[in-house]
């Protein structure tokens, strides 16, 4: 991992003279390649396990050796992004990311797992528990957990007197606001409990005009509808068809695991556009707030230029590209816009290339397993 990592960021560590969307655009496939390739070990892991006949009781052993090995191994590009970072915050943000994940998929991969071949009732009321469970995180349950690994914390009595303004103008106030423990910049907002967290790094970086800037976008987020609420959390239901795997290898063979990706595809297309028509409304409620022009669509700046994001994604996800962002918002950007960085840095494209070998092997004893 640590070598993949070193060799795939070549470029991007040659890059400092370059301009801040040029770096943020080489740094970006790095990025993925970097998540994708520890849940390629771990595929690699159970895949060879099953190819070689090991019993299937330690594969989670193989998998999970393989999957926090891979992730120790990005600590060196996490601090070469982040030089601030030591060894022991770097941990912090890692287990709170991770845990939160964990929260939500090792019931869904461990249910996977088990669930026989052939379809019974009993895995029947498994799943709807899982799917409730699910649900019940991400639309409630991570803010608790949250506060349970002690990542949230109170707000200042100045970041209330800043917010307090923000509140009023709008009518909306939350039922809690909290501080996340994290040097990134950001904000979100959950609808569903009417909670509103900020980060420290967008506290430490941003100015009170800047904070209520974004504090409108978020703020217009708790307003949305019941029904909108309910559609958010059924789009987050994205990585779910592929509890059933097995039973659809079981019954269509390799067509079975082409018609759960597929699936899968066409539910994230489906919330992203959701998400992504919210997003934009709530930039409008942000524009139409803002003291100064083009005052949120510069605090959108800052967020990109210190989080390093690219000005101009590979692909529409939930929030529209940053430069479109700030012509919407009424602003030009000082810079012409860049090309969209590329989805996967060619260290990912190898592991691919050898797992679509292995899931070959692994077909051709799926029988027998």
């Amino acid at each position: 991992m640590v070598a993949l990592n070193h060799v795939g960021s070549h470029a991007w560590r040659r890059s400092l003279d370059k301009h801040w969307s040029e770096r943020a655009r080489l740094l970006y496939p790095i990025r993925v390649s970097a998540l994708l390739n520890i849940y390629l070990l771990a595929a690699f892991a159970i895949l060879g396990a099953a190819v070689a006949g090991l019993p299937a009781r330690d594969w989670w052993f193989y998998a999970l050796s393989c999957f926090l090995g891979g992730l120790l191994g990005c600590y060196p590009l996490d601090k070469t992004i982040r030089p601030e970072h030591t060894l022991k915050s770097w941990g912090y943000q890692v287990l709170l990311g991770w845990g939160l994940r964990a929260f939500l998929f090792v019931p869904l991969i461990g249910l996977a797992i088990t669930i026989p071949a052939k379809w019974r009732w009993e895995a029947l009321g498994a799943s709807i528990g899982l799917a409730i469970w699910h649900a019940w995180i991400v639309s409630a349950g991570h803010i608790l957990i949250l506060r349970w690994m002690r990542a949230l914390t109170p707000i200042s009595p100045e970041l209330q007197a800043i917010l307090s303004e923000c509140f009023s103008k709008t009518s909306v106030t939350p039922r809690t606001v909290g501080i996340l423990r994290t040097p990134l910049l950001g904000a979100f907002a959950a609808p569903i409990t009417q909670s509103l967290v900020f980060t420290e790094g967008l506290i430490k970086h941003c100015t009170p005009d800047e904070i209520r800037a974004i504090c409108y976008h978020e703020l217009s987020h708790l307003t949305e509808s019941r029904q909108l609420k309910t559609q958010r959390v059924l789009s987050s239901f994205v990585f779910f068809p592929f509890l059933f795997t097995k039973p659809m290898l079981d019954a269509w063979g390799l067509w079975g695991l082409v018609i759960v990706g597929i699936t899968s595809v066409f539910w994230q297309k489906a919330g992203v556009r959701l998400l992504r028509r919210l997003e934009v409304q709530a930039d409008q409620v942000a524009v139409r707030h803002e003291v100064d022009p083009g005052l949120y669509a510069n605090s959108l700046l800052k967020l990109h230029i210190l989080n390093q994001i690219p000005a101009v994604m590979p692909r529409n996800l939930v929030h529209p590209h940053l430069y479109d962002r700030m012509l919407a918002a009424g602003v030009t950007p000082d810079f012409p816009r860049p090309q969209p960085p590329k989805k996967l840095n060619w260290t990912t494209l190898a592991l691919y290339a050898g797992l679509i070998l292995s899931i070959y092997l692994f077909y051709q004893n799926f029988r027998r397993w």
